[in-house]
């Protein structure tokens, strides 16, 4: 196995897609991304989703201020307005990179969120902060 056939998410090794999604992580992928094409091949059909803060409050704001290049004043306003029961939009209609980047980032940060491609009319999650901690308790991880 080369290199490049690891996902394109979680980096974890592909030696054959299970219904179209990594093995590991359960992202949607499709046969050009296991050997090695990017997620942009896709187009601008990815959008990030906050479903909540977190504890960290600040560094969520200044994630926001950084990856989406949001002011700090709108990045505070959008913290102060997530509820429990109304997600929230963080970035829509961009590239597989750069939904990836605000994702990982308002993830590290300790947000809750969710990265999800277009399909159709539908939105369908192929990565969230709850499938990353099944993930890491499934295999050991922190």
């Amino acid at each position: 196995m080369t290199e490049a056939q690891v996902c394109s998410y979680c980096g974890a090794p592909i030696q054959s897609l299970v219904a179209g999604r990594c093995p590991h992580c359960q992202t949607v992928i499709d046969v050009p991304q296991a050997t090695g094409l990017v997620i942009d091949a896709r187009g601008t059909v990815w959008r990030v989703v906050i479903t909540a803060v977190g504890a960290k409050e600040r560094k969520v704001i200044k994630t926001l201020v950084e990856d989406p290049g949001w002011t700090k004043d709108q990045a505070r306003d959008f913290v102060a307005s997530i509820t429990s029961s109304q997600p929230r939009l963080v970035v829509e209609h961009v590239t597989g990179t750069a939904a990836t980047q605000v994702f990982r980032g308002l993830h590290a940060a300790g947000a809750e969120v969710r990265l999800e491609r277009a399909e159709g009319d539908a939105w369908v999650v192929a990565q969230s902060s709850q499938m990353i901690r099944d993930f890491s308790a499934e295999h050991g991880m922190r």
